[in-house]
């Protein structure tokens, strides 16, 4: 999330895929951009979770199959994405929620440097 901030979304309405990396693993092999072909699709979340996170996955082996955190969020259902953590969100059908990013004393370091750059 922006400045390296921890995140809580609530759902209220829909359904949302949540997909989760941890911060070990590369952005740059997360957001997937050398696997887009760019004349028939984009990076936009639809295509990233039909055809690029599948490329991603693939070119990670098992090793980063098995890191990777895959949900449905219900209404009612609050996640909480802490710092650095890469992420995904689909929206399956209509939904509202309530989002915040915060600061906290377990990130304030890291929100700090991203400040500062």
């Amino acid at each position: 999330d922006p400045l390296g901030t921890s995140a809580w979304n609530t759902l209220l309405r829909g359904h949302k895929l949540w997909t989760l990396f941890p911060p070990d693993v590369a952005k740059s092999l997360v957001k997937g951009k050398q696997f887009v072909n760019w004349k028939e699709e984009d990076d936009e979340p639809i295509d990233w979770n039909v055809n690029l996170l599948p490329r991603i996955l693939e070119s990670g082996g098992p090793e980063l199959r098995s890191r990777m955190i895959q949900f449905i969020q219900r209404p009612g259902e609050t996640v909480f994405v802490p710092s650095d953590w890469h992420h995904g969100v689909l929206n399956l059908d209509t939904t509202i929620a309530v989002t915040q990013n915060f600061c906290s004393s377990g990130n304030f370091e890291c929100v700090w440097r991203y400040t500062r750059s």
